[in-house]
């Protein structure tokens, strides 16, 4: 009996574990991670050049963090893994490396959604980068793919991604000069005023 109870205990463990959902944690070249080209960026790490792509010697961004979120529907997301390389490296040519994840609370074959979000690794956590200065930050869109049993679904390769780049911005602090001019605008109009 105990032998019984033992071997249907362990085949319920595999068959659960093959029954989960399975995916590849990777992009390509039409979900490239790249640089906001908005002007307020271009003197921190060369947007629109090769260089606006994650990986090519960004000193500025220094090491970058991402994790991936799934759930069976679009409101609710779970963790399912952080992957922190080491420096902004980890990231070459705008791509983060393809790794095979094991998606918790979500099977094989399902329709699942998925979210990408990337921050720089001092933050501590998107939300942290999300809301302080100088710090950079990127999200996906909410997308759906279909989860594998066996072999991983490579998400890249997901009709329900949207073609377009993760892009990472920051939230800057002005510089000193932009305040000195601010100031002497504020200083100016006093003086017209002074002077009617």
């Amino acid at each position: 009996m105990k032998k019984t109870v033992a071997i249907l205990a362990a085949f319920s463990v595999a068959v659960g574990a093959f029954a989960q959902g399975k995916v590849t944690f990777g992009n390509g070249a039409t979900h490239l991670v790249t640089i906001d080209t908005r002007g307020a960026y271009a003197g921190n790490e060369a947007p629109g050049s090769a260089a606006s792509q994650i990986g090519v010697g960004n000193a500025v961004m220094g090491s970058l963090t991402a994790q991936l979120w799934a759930g069976t529907a679009a409101g609710s997301l779970t963790l399912q893994g952080t992957f922190a390389p080491a420096g902004a490296a980890g990231f070459p040519d705008g791509r983060f490396l393809n790794s095979a994840v094991t998606l918790t609370g979500i099977g094989s074959g399902v329709n699942a959604f998925f979210q990408i979000q990337i921050w720089q690794t001092s933050a501590g956590s998107y939300n942290n980068a999300l809301t302080g200065q100088n710090l950079w930050y990127g999200i996906s869109p909410v997308f759906t793919a279909t989860t594998g049993s066996f072999a991983p679904t490579p998400l890249d390769a997901s009709a329900g991604w949207p073609a377009g780049p993760i892009t990472l911005s920051a939230n800057t602090i002005p510089e000193p000069s932009t305040f000195a001019l601010a100031g002497l605008g504020v200083a100016s109009l006093l003086l017209f005023r002074r002077r009617k």
